[in-house]
C-alpha cells in the first residue's frame, strides 16, 4: 500500500535499472513545479480554444446530400463482433464483452492500426439512454459504443504508407448482453477541414496526432492529443464519402475517405495553456459525470521527464457539452493533482473513486489502482488481459469498460465496477444466434514471444515470476551502491529546490502585472474551487501564459512572412485588446500575448523586443 499523495503502479524488480535512474536523477537538473506531488495549483492549467466553423459550413455546401448521423453509421455496421476469449471469461469481475471481427485481420491483429480509447452512449447524456432522430440522424439505438485506434505510422516512421491519423469504431448494441443478436461496427475516419490551395473546401487525416483517449457528449467527440491539448469532432457533420486510394478532394471535386466510407470533421481545438516550465501530455480522457458540474478527467501516461503524472478536470458548460470557457475564451481547469503513478493509460472516476489502469507492454497483464482521496491506492495487480488502454464507467448497469490493444488478443469488455465477481451465463453456442469465435489458426505468429505470463489472480494477489525474484538477488548485491546513490540524490534536490526558490522569488519581483489573469481564477468567476475541496489562491504564483504558441512540427506554428503581415502600433503594455482591421485579417491582439483570444486559427507574435508591435497572421484554414 501507499499513501494516497504518493501511490504508484505494480512493477518487477528490476535493481540495475531503478540504481541508474536513481543516479541519473541525483545529477539532472530538479523542475520543481513538475514534480509537485499532491493537489497543485489548478490556475496554472488551461486549454484555449478555437474552431473550424468558417470551412465546415463550406464542406456541408458541396456535400449537402451527403451528411450523415451517428444512427446511419451504426445502421449500416458491416461487420459483426466476435465472441468474447476464454482469457475474457477468466478475468476476474467479467461481466460481458466482445472482440473484433475475426475476419478482419487489421482489426483483429494487424500492426498499422492501435485500440486506445473507448466511450458509450451514456457518456453521451441522451435521455434513457436512447439517441434521438434528428435530420441527420435515424435515431433509436442504444448501448453503443465508440472505440478510437491510432495509425501506428503516425509516430513510428516505419511504414511507407503515409498515415491515416485516427479512426473510431461505432459499435451497435455494444454494451447489450451476451448473446445478443445483431452487435455489430464500424469504422470512421477522423479528419482535419482546411481549405486548399485552390481555395476549395478539403479535409486531411490529422498529422503527427498520438491520441490515447475519447469521450462521447452529445454530439460532440473529444479525442486527446498529447502534444496539443484536445481536439473536438461534430457529429452532426458526418459525411458518407466515396472509398479509394486518395482522402479528401479530388481533381475532379469529389471526395474519398480512403478505405472508409465515412469521415467525421474537426469542429474544434483547444491547446494547452500552462504557466511557464510546466508540461502536461494528455493520454487518457473520461467523462467524470460525479464532479460539481460535468467534466472531463484528464491523465498522463508516462512523462518524459518524471514519474509524477498530472491529473486534470476541466468543467463542460451544461447547454453546450464543450468545454466551459471564460470571457477571453480560455478553459480553466478546477481541479490537478501530481500523483505518482507510471504507465497510466486510463482513469475514470466510479463508484465515489478514481479507476486507473496500468500497462507495463504486452509481455505482462495489465493492473488496475483504485484510490479514493485522502486515504490509500487499493492494487489489483495483473488483473487485466496485456495491454489494457481505456476505461469508461456505465454507472446505470455498474459496469467498467475497458480496450485492450494486444495483437491476436485484443477486446473489448466490461468488469463489475464493485470488483465483486458475478455469476456469467455463457450464450448458446449456435452460430446462428451467437457471435463468430476468433479462429485459432489466424493467431499464428502474432502470439509467439508476446503471450506474457500467465497469473491466475482473484482480487489482486499475485506471485512473483523469475525476473522479480533476480531483481531481488541484484538489489542486495548493489545495496551499498544504491544507499551511497539515493543519499546524494536527496542532498542534491534539496540543494537545487532551495535553488529553484531563490530563483522563483526573485521572478516574482520583477512580474510585469499585466501578465496576471485573475479571471481564469475559479474564485474569482464565482466558482467554488476544485472537486474535493480544493480552494485556489486568489493570486497566481506565477503569470498565467494563456496564449502559448504552438510548437513544431505542428502546422499552427507556421510563419507569415513579414512583408505579408498586418503591423500595427499598439501602446506597450496595453491592458485592453486593439483590434486588427487591415482587409482579409481576422484576429484580436493583446499586448502581453501571443496568441489571440480567438484560438488557433487566429495567431499573433510581437515583431520588436519592446513588444510594442504586433504582427497579424491568417487565419488558419487559409494556410497551404
Amino acid at each position: 500500500m501507499f499513501s494516497s499523495s504518493s501511490f504508484s503502479s505494480p512493477s518487477c524488480s528490476r535493481a540495475l535499472i531503478f540504481i541508474t535512474a536513481f543516479l541519473y536523477l541525483a545529477t539532472a537538473p530538479l523542475d520543481v513545479a513538475a514534480q509537485e506531488k499532491g493537489e497543485r495549483n489548478a490556475s496554472k492549467y488551461g486549454l484555449m480554444g478555437g474552431q473550424y466553423s468558417k470551412v465546415i459550413e463550406k464542406l456541408d455546401k458541396e456535400l449537402s446530400s451527403k451528411r450523415r448521423g451517428v444512427g446511419d453509421v451504426l445502421d449500416s455496421a458491416p461487420y459483426l463482433t466476435g465472441r468474447p476469449t476464454e482469457e475474457m471469461y477468466d478475468t476476474s469481475w467479467f461481466v460481458k464483452g466482445f472482440t473484433w471481427n475475426p475476419n478482419q485481420d487489421e482489426d483483429v491483429k494487424g500492426e498499422n492500426w492501435h485500440p486506445e480509447g473507448i466511450t458509450t452512449s451514456f457518456d453521451a447524456g441522451y435521455p434513457n439512454n436512447i439517441i434521438p432522430a434528428s435530420k441527420e440522424n435515424s435515431g433509436g439505438n442504444t448501448g453503443v459504443i465508440i472505440v478510437s485506434w491510432n495509425d501506428q505510422r503516425n509516430f513510428t516512421g516505419r511504414a511507407r504508407d503515409p498515415s491515416e491519423g485516427v479512426r473510431v469504431s461505432f459499435v451497435r448494441k455494444g454494451t447489450a448482453e451476451l448473446g445478443v443478436s445483431g452487435q455489430a461496427y464500424s469504422h470512421a475516419l477522423l479528419v482535419e477541414p482546411y481549405t486548399n490551395s485552390k481555395g476549395d473546401p478539403d479535409f486531411r487525416p490529422l498529422k503527427d496526432v498520438e491520441s490515447g483517449g475519447i469521450v462521447w457528449r452529445k454530439n460532440w467527440l473529444y479525442i486527446t492529443d498529447k502534444a496539443l491539448g484536445i481536439r473536438v469532432f461534430d457529429l452532426e457533420h458526418i459525411y458518407q464519402v466515396g472509398t479509394g486510394d486518395t482522402i479528401g478532394r479530388g481533381s475532379k471535386g469529389g471526395y474519398s475517405g480512403g478505405s472508409y466510407a465515412y469521415v467525421i470533421p474537426q469542429a474544434l481545438m483547444y491547446t494547452l495553456s500552462l504557466a511557464k516550465d510546466l508540461e502536461v501530455h494528455p493520454n487518457s480522457i473520461s467523462f467524470d459525470r460525479n464532479a460539481s458540474s460535468p467534466s472531463l478527467l484528464i491523465s498522463e501516461a508516462v512523462s518524459a521527464k518524471t514519474d509524477i503524472q498530472t491529473l486534470a478536470r476541466f468543467p463542460l458548460d451544461e447547454k453546450t457539452d464543450l468545454l466551459k470557457a471564460n470571457e477571453l475564451g480560455a478553459v480553466p481547469a478546477t481541479w490537478v493533482y501530481g500523483a505518482n503513478v507510471r504507465n497510466c493509460e486510463g482513469i475514470v472516476y466510479a463508484e465515489r473513486s478514481y479507476f486507473l489502469v496500468t500497462n507495463e507492454g504486452t509481455d505482462v497483464k495489465s493492473s488496475i489502482l483504485n484510490w479514493k482521496a485522502g486515504s490509500n491506492a487499493e492494487e489489483y495487480d495483473y488483473v487485466l488481459p496485456n495491454d489494457a488502454q481505456s476505461v469508461a464507467y456505465v454507472p446505470e448497469q455498474q459496469e467498467l469498460w475497458f480496450v485492450g490493444g494486444m495483437r491476436g488478443r485484443r477486446y473489448v469488455m466490461a468488469l463489475s465496477s464493485t470488483l465483486k465477481n458475478q455469476t456469467v451465463i455463457r450464450p448458446t453456442d449456435d452460430p446462428a444466434k451467437t457471435q463468430p469465435a476468433i479462429p485459432e489458426e489466424s493467431l499464428d505468429g502474432v502470439l509467439e514471444g508476446n503471450t506474457g505470463d500467465k497469473k491466475e489472480e482473484e482480487g489482486g494477489s499475485k506471485k512473483l515470476s523469475g525476473g522479480a525474484i533476480a531483481g531481488i538477488v541484484i538489489g542486495a548485491l548493489v545495496g551499498v551502491t544504491f544507499l551511497a546513490g539515493i543519499g546524494f540524490f536527496f542532498f542534491r534536490q534539496k540543494q537545487q529546490q532551495r535553488e529553484a526558490q531563490q530563483n522563483a522569488a526573485l521572478n516574482d519581483s520583477q512580474m510585469d502585472p499585466a501578465f496576471y489573469k485573475p479571471e481564469l481564477d475559479p474564485q474569482s468567476t464565482g466558482g467554488s474551487g476544485g472537486a474535493m475541496g480544493m480552494t485556489t489562491p486568489q493570486t497566481p504564483q506565477q503569470p498565467f501564459q494563456p496564449y502559448q504558441q504552438y510548437s513544431e512540427p505542428h502546422e499552427a506554428a507556421a510563419v507569415v512572412p513579414a512583408e505579408k503581415a498586418a503591423v500595427v502600433p499598439i501602446e506597450k503594455d496595453a491592458p485592453v485588446p486593439v483590434e486588427l482591421e487591415s482587409p482579409g485579417w481576422e484576429t484580436t491582439a493583446y499586448s502581453n500575448s501571443t496568441r489571440s483570444p480567438m484560438g488557433p486559427e487566429h495567431i499573433v507574435s510581437p515583431l520588436t523586443d519592446q513588444g510594442n508591435e504586433w504582427r497579424a497572421e491568417k487565419p488558419r484554414n487559409e494556410w497551404v
